[in-house]
């Protein structure tokens, strides 16, 4: 699966779920106060910017750049443009103005927790896969037998799945991340193992199956 296309069915699932649950409400409290003639015009109006306040959302959310000070001013910006163009064709239209604005903002808070939430994992992973990196490449780990030992007994089958993980990521044609993961896993793995095994009393965990079923979930 190609890499925007893997990030395609993570935010798109993000983006309905905080569209639809946005206009449900909104238009749930609609019906006690709008005539029955009016409320497909007003459903469109909601889902349309509830649609667009979701999309804001998990992108400014999702994203390592701090963007609050920028959608916030351009959320208040559309809303009081919107607002103003339903008041200026007819006065009676407030209500469907605010029943907008409630959509859009409602669908933008959502949105941005979701986005924030899937950038907070990611960016979790990532820190212990550094960890990892730094910690296996440390010479000193490696010249101290006993550090060595205490090092991949506590971290040697996590370390081995992210850096297998990682590894199952790069595209390569014939090959499916699956099958990339499992070897590189086995690899990474075995070759810890293999020095484990050198030292008096050292010895690493047998990975379960479930450890290795991970990086087809992930």
């Amino acid at each position: 699966m190609s890499p925007w296309l893997q990030s395609l069915t993570i935010d798109l699932p993000m983006i309905a779920a905080s569209a639809s649950l946005s206009s449900i409400v909104v238009f749930l409290l609609t019906l006690a106060f709008t005539q029955k003639g009016e409320r497909s015009n007003i459903l469109v109006l909601i889902v349309g910017l509830a649609v667009l306040g979701a999309v804001s959302g998990v992108a400014g959310g999702s994203s390592r750049v701090g963007v609050v000070g920028d959608v916030i001013p351009a959320a208040l910006g559309l809303v009081g443009g919107v607002s103003a163009y339903l008041f200026g064709v007819d006065r009676s239209k407030g209500l469907v103005a605010s029943v907008c604005a409630a959509a859009f903002a409602l669908s933008l808070g959502l949105g941005y927790a979701a986005g924030a939430g899937s950038r907070t994992e990611t960016e979790d992973k990532q820190a212990r896969l550094d960890f990892c990196e730094k910690l296996l490449a440390d010479a000193k780990v490696w010249a101290d037998d006993r550090a060595f030992c205490r090092v991949v007994t506590v971290f040697g089958e996590e370390c081995s799945w992210l850096l297998a993980d990682g590894f199952s990521r790069v595209p390569e044609v014939g090959v499916t991340k699956e099958e990339k993961f499992k070897h590189a896993f086995g690899a990474f793995h075995a070759g810890l193992t293999e020095r484990a095994r050198t030292l008096t009393g050292c010895t690493l965990p047998v990975p379960v199956a479930a450890t290795a079923a991970r990086g087809q979930t992930n």
